[in-house]
């Protein structure tokens, strides 16, 4: 099991900060995806619309870590990077 040697405490603020993560995650894109038709329409153009929503995906993506790549990080694996 990978609790092992870890904490109740522990494995209860890692539970319960992936968690925090996982809701502002949701929370950022339900605002995101409000408001992507004013930002559309300031841009003068439905044409924009998938350039808009691609941008903000891939960025989304590749600034969001993932909670599996985060629990099977551990001290003692050098290839782990640490954000």
């Amino acid at each position: 099991m990978i609790t092992q040697g870890l904490s109740r405490r522990r494995v209860i603020l890692a539970t319960a900060g992936t968690m925090l993560a996982l809701l502002l995650a949701a929370l950022d894109q339900t605002i995101v995806g409000t408001a992507i038709p004013r930002i559309v329409a300031d841009l003068n153009g439905l044409d924009r619309l998938a350039w808009v929503t691609t941008a903000y995906l891939v960025t989304s993506t590749t600034m969001t870590r993932s909670p599996a790549s985060s629990a099977t990080c551990s001290a003692a694996s050098p290839s782990c990077s640490r954000a």
